[in-house]
């Protein structure tokens, strides 16, 4: 939506636009080094594969424009569940994070890097594991930008736990992190 006259009193809105028709939820983190937003969800993918679904997206006036879904793994059982994403303008990465159904309910997060211009994608490196506790569920994760540094929460079989993140770009696209 834009703001459609010069008092700033009425708004223009665009044509909504759907990413998929088989998704369930839905997380959106901006990056500025791209100027694009990166809409996360879950995504059947066909069999038992569920991965972290993510479009890359870019806005022009009132219209959304999508590239292509990408998806953090396209084999194995993956059962992405409460996916989130941040992006850490620092490394220029995007970091997702969600708990994994089809493994326990291990918490797990991959790194991503975005290209934006005619591509729109995301290029997903390894899965790895952040709590490998069972019963994990409902994930977030916020970047800050003054310490460069990720906060990932979940809910740890009933407890609030959460837990900080490092990532580092270049050629690990890694993440470190402190104690749960």
């Amino acid at each position: 939506s834009t703001v459609a006259d010069s008092d700033g009193t009425t708004i223009a809105s665009g044509t909504p636009v759907q990413a998929s028709t088989s998704h369930f939820g839905g997380h959106v983190a901006f990056d500025p080094d791209t100027d694009r937003f990166i809409l996360s969800t879950r995504m059947t993918q066909g069999g038992s594969n569920e991965p972290v679904s993510s479009f890359v997206g870019s806005v022009s006036g009132t219209t959304i424009t999508l590239g292509s879904v990408q998806y953090s793994t396209t084999s194995g059982t993956t059962d992405a569940r409460n996916p989130k994403v941040s992006y850490d303008t620092s490394a220029d990465r995007i970091l997702g994070v969600y708990y994994d159904q089809g493994d326990s309910g291990k918490v797990k997060y991959v790194v991503g890097t975005v290209t934006g211009g005619t591509t729109n994608t995301i290029a997903w490196g390894s899965v790895g594991n952040i709590d490998t506790g069972s019963s994990n569920t409902f994930t977030e994760s916020v970047y800050d930008s003054t310490t460069n540094r990720h906060i990932i929460a979940w809910n740890d079989d009933g407890t609030a736990s959460a837990i900080v993140g490092t990532l580092t770009g270049g050629t690990t696209n890694s993440v470190s992190f402190g104690t749960k």
